[in-house]
Parts: structure tokens; sequence; C-alpha cells
């Protein structure tokens, strides 16, 4: 799965700065390679402001404008990216069960989350675990170690009820405290012996030959 990220939303619920030409290459370049594609919408730079509102007073727009994008597009599936926000912890599992009921059951959708929000933000999400198709926690927003990854990354597992394939190891290699190669490669390692459902990724670095050499070593079926 690769994401195409990120389109901000504003206060009316309507999706911003998308690129008709560049969104059409990367969803067709993504299912050539035989992958799912999916759409970002949010980010750490979106106006706190503007997704409060698009989630709480015109959540219906919000919906169907994602589930229109989707369509128009040709996308799998989207990612939810809301971040350093204080909607209240009933927000999101409404959104994301509403959001599941417009755009089909074989749609993806996969939630971003803070460490901090565990216990505000997403202090509910387990009521909406059934609708969610993965979650990842963004480890890159403290120093890394392989223990703070593994104590922040299972802290959700209650989120996911329990299924340990609906949660991702989140990461970044392109942070000043994100992974060399051969961090990497310990975090693949404790992911497949934890038996979790994989790795969420930022950045595109990802993709040149260091690290595709440690990811088949690990995980040879993924290309």
């Amino acid at each position: 799965e690769a994401t195409y990220f990120v389109l901000e939303v504003d206060a009316t619920g309507n999706l911003l700065d998308g690129n008709p030409t560049l969104e059409k290459k990367f969803v067709a370049d993504v299912h050539t390679k035989g992958k799912k594609a999916t759409l970002s919408v949010a980010g750490g730079a979106q106006n706190v402001a503007d997704i409060t509102n698009a989630v709480m007073i015109n959540r219906t727009a919000f919906i169907n404008t994602i589930d229109a994008h989707l369509k128009e597009f040709g996308y799998d599936g989207v990612i939810l990216d809301i971040e350093n926000t204080e909607l209240p912890s009933s927000a999101m599992p409404e959104l994301i069960k509403q959001l599941r009921g417009k755009i089909g059951s074989d749609a993806i959708i996969g939630v971003y989350t803070q460490p901090w929000q565990l216990t505000t933000v997403h202090n509910r999400l387990e009521e909406a675990a059934d609708a969610v198709t993965w979650i990842s926690p963004m480890i890159y927003d403290f120093t890394y170690t392989l223990t703070d990854l593994k104590d922040s990354t299972l802290k959700w597992l209650p989120k996911v009820n329990g299924n340990r394939s609906k949660l991702l190891a989140g990461i970044a290699v392109n942070y000043p405290t994100g992974l060399s190669v051969a961090q990497y490669t310990d975090v693949l390692k404790w992911v497949d012996a934890e038996g979790l459902g994989g790795v969420g990724i930022w950045e595109n670095t990802i993709f040149t030959q260091p690290w595709i050499d440690a990811q088949r070593a690990v995980w040879p079926d993924i290309q």
C-alpha cells in the first residue's frame, strides 16, 4: 500500500490542494505495480480549527468529499492523519464508523495516531475497531530506541481490540530522530515476531536500495 500525502481540509469539509494530474499518475503507477493506493487527509500542518470544524460541524460534507475523491481518482481507501487537535474522544470513532458506512466495507481506512492521543482524542478508538483497517502510532515524535517503539506501539493494541493485524509500527527515516537501516531491520524483525500488521513509513527514502535490501532480507515476499 502506498499513500498520496497529503490533502488538507477546510472548515466546510472540502479537500484542498489536489493536483489531478499528479494524483492520477500516482494511482496508476501504484496499481501497475499491483499495490493499493490510498489518500492521506489532514496532516501535521493542517489548520486545527479547520479540521475541528470539518469533523465536528461539517462531518457529512467531509465524508462525502472523501468518498467522491476516492471514486474520482480510483483510490483504494483513505488515511486519517488528524493531528494536534483537542477533539472529544467520541468524535473519531463516530467519524470512522460513518466514513466506513459511506465508502464501503472493502475500502482501506487507516489512522495515524500521536502517542499522547491514547488517552485523549483516541481514548475511545476501540469503538471503531471493526471499521478500521489499521492504526499506526507515530513513534517519530520522540527519540527512537527499540524499547520505546515496542512500548509505545503495544500500548495501542487495546484500541484495535487486540487484533494484531490491525496494528502497525509507525516509523520514520527522514527525521533527526529517524531510523538507520540497521534500526529499521531490527524493527521489521520485532514486528514479525509480534505478529503485527506491518510498518507505517513516512518518507520515500524507503524505496532506495539499502532500505529495499533490508526489507527483503526480513520480508522476502514484499517487493
